[in-house]
């Protein structure tokens, strides 16, 4: 007979479970002001949500913060800019990991060689930042410029194709 293999989980201690979680011990489920704000700061500092949800057991899973995200409006705010915040520190890396340039070693003869493996993971690596930021920051880091305006309606900022006068925009949307 084949024993099923049941995953529950880590305890404090790190050891794995042999049961499940009491009630009352398992992740929080109900938004946390302070679990939120600890989620936030960890992806301003570069953190991945899922590393998050996977290295401290405070944190809920992401099928909770997601439910977080769609039912509470502050949280979900918090929540983008925090992305924002990460795209930003994401961007500066990317000049960091340019200016380290690549791995040497020497080979037999004492030349200085460069690994070209690591020329590879360099470039991946600023493509995933690049091409991240583009999707969270488009307006900034976005792949194609575009050209807008940005006008008060209403006491509300507006942005509008540039080649479409002020006049003519509010004139098409009458």
């Amino acid at each position: 007979m084949i024993e099923e293999n049941k995953n529950y989980g880590k305890t404090k201690e790190g050891k794995d479970r042999k049961r499940p979680p009491r009630k009352g011990e398992g992740r929080p489920s109900t938004y946390n002001e302070e679990i939120g704000d600890l989620i936030c700061k960890g992806l301003t500092e570069g953190r991945s949500l899922k590393r998050m949800t996977e290295e401290d057991e405070n944190i809920p899973a992401m099928s909770t913060i997601f439910e977080w995200i769609w039912g509470n409006p502050e949280f979900s705010e918090k929540y983008t800019k925090a992305r924002q915040v990460q795209s930003e520190g994401f961007v500066d890396e990317i000049m960091d990991i340019s200016d380290k340039g690549g791995v040497f070693h020497y080979d037999q003869d004492g030349n200085k060689k460069i690994d070209p493996a690591s020329i590879q993971r360099a470039r991946l690596m600023v493509d995933t930042r690049k091409w991240y930021a583009s999707k969270i920051i488009p307006k900034i880091y976005g792949d194609q410029a575009k050209n807008m305006l940005s006008v008060t309606v209403d006491n509300k900022d507006v942005d509008v194709p540039a080649r479409v006068t002020k006049t003519e925009w509010l004139e098409e949307k009458e």
